[in-house]
């Protein structure tokens, strides 16, 4: 009897130690086995911890039906090894563009030549000749009497002086020179100045012998005698007093008594 317990004592141990060896070969993987003897014999018989200890394992043996059950529990120490989140950093670099756009600047160089004025009356300003009034003429030789002074003026050097002579007003007259439309109204004008015995300045635009188109009398009082007054009016000929012919501009004055008279510059006839 006692070599069958010491066999079955030796079978049970040699089962510890065998499993005891399977857990330090595989030390990562957990696992709990139980490991059933059947012994034949019906003593019971108990391995202390003792006898086992190297293994660091419990093991408990049941007889109650002449097994022998060794029960080993394996402890696996596990090592996680956390690896942190590597952070990411994102850095956003913005960019600006910096376009620089030059704009040719072009001048366009544009030569425009304007339309030359027309002119119609001619020696405006009696600047032509210091004794000649041409192309200007008087209207009723006899009664009128011109000429050019270069004493008094209102522009330039010379100017014209008229000397009334009764009844009649005295005028000095011109062609218009460049041809007029018809319907379009043009300016005549003049700059003026007369004696206290004067009391009008006259602006006449005429056709054929004499007809007037237009006539425009500026009264002059004796507190604006012997002053120089611009005087202005318009003139516009129908499409019939064209084809007369025969266009004129006047300028006169009217006065009273014996030895009035007065002085004209800078006629004009325009547009």
């Amino acid at each position: 009897m006692w070599p069958k317990m010491i066999l079955n004592t030796i079978v049970v141990a040699f089962t510890a130690m065998y499993f005891m060896g399977v857990s330090e070969a595989s030390p990562c993987k957990v696992s709990s086995r139980t490991i059933e003897s059947s012994v034949t014999s019906g003593i019971f018989t108990t391995v202390t911890s003792a006898d086992i200890s190297t293994a660091t394992t419990s093991a408990t043996y049941l007889s109650s039906t002449k097994e022998s059950s060794v029960i080993v529990t394996e402890s696996e120490h596990t090592t996680e090894t956390s690896i942190a989140d590597k952070e990411t950093t994102t850095v956003s670099i913005t960019t600006t563009e910096s376009t620089s756009t030059h704009a040719a600047a072009t001048t366009d160089s544009t030569t425009t030549t304007e339309a030359a004025i027309p002119t119609f009356i001619r020696n405006a300003g009696f600047e032509d000749s210091a004794v000649s009034l041409h192309p200007w003429r008087k209207t009723n030789e006899g009664q009128t009497v011109a000429s050019v002074v270069s004493d008094f003026s209102h522009d330039g050097q010379n100017s014209v002086r008229m000397t009334w002579a009764a009844p009649a007003a005295s005028y000095i007259a011109q062609d218009i020179q460049n041809p007029v439309m018809a319907g379009v109204v043009y300016t005549m004008s003049a700059w003026v100045n007369i004696s206290p015995a004067c009391f009008n300045a006259i602006l006449m635009c005429t056709y054929g012998i004499g007809s007037t188109a237009k006539s425009q009398t500026f009264p002059i009082s004796a507190s604006m005698a012997n002053q120089w007054m611009y005087i202005s009016s318009t003139c516009t000929f129908t499409q019939g007093q064209i084809d007369v012919g025969s266009l004129v501009l006047q300028v006169g004055l009217t006065c009273v008594g014996g030895g009035g008279y007065g002085y004209y510059d800078t006629v004009d006839f325009s547009t």
